[in-house]
């Protein structure tokens, strides 16, 4: 934090020297810029911000009513609270890290890094930055997450070091040259984790794994919603269609996506919404008697109708509806999840299960695919009481 004042200290000194009106005149400026920065609003807003307080009568003054002085208050605020979240850092016995890779607008390697720790005895998060990563092997991770910590002066973080999560990639767990390998190589009781979100995910993948719902499908809402979205026409005419009906009509989604489960259950509802408005769409397109529809949308369309209207399909889209969504139900319980919040704390590697008929009615949709690979772990988080 002295560092970072020292960097600053023309504006510094002029805050130390003034008198209590001009005092609570940059309280209320820094007020602003929080209010910015905290509902996602660009700093251009902050000198009219600044005119509506006026109106209100508040003396804010002239001096700083620009996007730029927004920038430089931000960036105090930001200073302070990574000040306060350090020294909760240092002070804890005990902590984990969780990483995630991404790649920004410019497709370059970031490593995001969050640290869990246990402050008055309860555990708390806490993000402690993200670093671009020179390359995505486990080195250069391990390299990343080294420069962090160093970044935010915790020089200590190998001997309070107890646990790591991340995804399942070989990058992070393989056996010889993943991340928590390399870890352990200085770190030896490091206790390396596997998402539990992600084994969720993968979990529930392979449960449906060459099952109906995934061969018919799934099939079927990746070509209505490649039908639609690629045809603005198509589209305007399906909301017509929609206001004929006096239903609302919900933009088509994609069912693929990195986040199996939202990805389907958003493209599910979009389709179980839309549904009349889709079959009486298609029915007119399939007629044959438009003459600004080719012969082969035609066909497209006849196809689409005759599988969307079919019992079969019917009931299986219902039912795979309704797993979704006690499937979501239980992942959304996750981050609050008594068993997601301690189980990265060595003394959490024994626990207590207990049956629950709330999370053992997630377990419903098993039944269409036996053998799946995580099928031990799913009926472990079935008998965790959840404690939202």
């Amino acid at each position: 934090m002295e560092n970072a004042i020292e960097k600053k200290e023309p504006i510094v000194e002029s805050i130390l020297k003034m008198d209590s009106q001009l005092h609570n005149r940059m309280i209320k400026l820094f007020d602003i810029s929080y209010h910015l920065v905290k509902h996602d609003l660009p700093f251009a807003y902050f000198p009219s911000l600044i005119s509506l307080e006026k109106r209100h009568g508040v003396d804010l003054g002239n001096t700083y009513a620009n996007p730029i002085q927004a920038q430089v208050f931000t960036g105090f605020l930001a200073e302070d609270v990574r000040f306060k979240g350090d020294e909760d850092i240092r002070k804890a016995r005990y902590i984990s890290v969780l990483i995630d890779g991404s790649t920004d607008k410019s497709t370059i390697e970031n490593e995001v890094l969050y640290i869990k720790y246990l402050q008055d005895e309860m555990p708390c998060m806490k993000f402690l930055g993200i670093s671009d990563v020179e390359n995505a092997t486990a080195a250069g991770i391990v390299t990343c997450i080294e420069e962090v910590f160093t970044t935010h002066d915790i020089m200590d973080w190998k001997t309070e070091l107890v646990g790591c999560g991340a995804d399942g990639a070989s990058t992070n767990f393989g056996i010889r040259g993943g991340v928590i390998s390399k870890l352990t190589q200085d770190i030896p009781w490091l206790l390396g984790i596997h998402c539990v979100a992600h084994r969720l995910e993968l979990a529930a993948k392979d449960a449906y794994k060459n099952s109906y719902f995934s061969s018919e499908i799934n099939s079927v809402l990746t070509s209505y919603a490649s039908f639609y979205r690629r045809s603005p026409k198509r589209l305007r005419e399906l909301s017509d269609m929609a206001d004929l009906l006096e239903e609302k009509i919900h933009r088509p989604t994609r069912v693929d996506g990195t986040r199996w489960l939202d990805h389907r259950r958003r493209a599910l509802s979009a389709f179980e919404k839309n549904y009349p408005s889709v079959v009486a769409h298609m029915n007119e397109i399939g007629s044959g008697e438009r003459s600004d529809v080719k012969g082969e949308d035609v066909s497209k369309a006849r196809g689409m109708v005759k599988k969307i209207t079919s019992l079969k399909f019917l009931l299986h889209m219902a039912l795979y509806i309704d797993k979704k969504k006690i499937a979501m139900a239980f992942f959304r319980c996750l981050p609050n999840n008594f068993f997601f919040n301690k189980i990265i704390y060595p003394s959490s590697r024994v626990i207590n299960l207990y049956l629950d008929d709330a999370t053992l009615a997630y377990l419903g949709f098993l039944d269409i695919q036996v053998g799946c690979q995580n099928i031990e772990f799913l009926h472990i988080c079935s008998k965790i009481v959840l404690k939202c």
